[in-house]
């Protein structure tokens, strides 16, 4: 259980903080390593069109959403049930602060609102942050672990 956490977590690193092969000065960096088919991509596009990223949720099974300011770029097997979650906030005018998904759990937390099918211990945990004006800067949910999460918010 540990090696695909850390598997899961290096990637989510990989991808925010390794040495550059895709559009490094516009702010966006992705490892050499094997990441979902588009998902690079995207998020090259995205950099060389000045797009700011909000928020990018990859899964084990290779599912990923990159949410911008320009819209939502998303893998055909995005769970349809997140998809209309950010849709929804993104119609509405909210910005996303965070998305994740991982085995079926999903959640997004856009202006002031925590959505989702989610454990109650982490829903608790993103509505504390949210009540108490913390902004919620990521969550991750850990592979294969109903009870595996981390939420990180400032």
């Amino acid at each position: 259980m540990r090696t695909k956490i850390r598997g899961v977590l290096f990637l989510l690193a990989a991808a925010l903080v390794a040495p550059a092969a895709h559009a490094a000065d516009a702010g966006v960096a992705t490892s050499a390593g094997q990441l979902p088919d588009g998902f690079a991509d995207t998020l090259s596009e995205l950099a060389r069109r000045g797009a700011a990223v909000q928020a990018m949720s990859v899964s084990n099974n290779g599912d990923w959403v990159v949410v911008s300011d320009r819209g939502v770029a998303a893998s055909p097997g995005l769970p349809a049930p997140l998809r209309a979650a950010i849709d929804d906030a993104v119609r509405r005018g909210q910005p996303v602060e965070a998305v994740a998904q991982q085995g079926g759990r999903w959640t997004v937390v856009a202006g002031g609102q925590v959505s989702g099918d989610l454990p109650p211990d982490v829903r608790q945990q993103l509505l504390s942050s949210v009540s108490a004006r913390r902004p919620v800067a990521a969550v991750a949910l850990a592979p294969g672990s109903p009870d595996g999460w981390a939420v990180a918010a400032g």
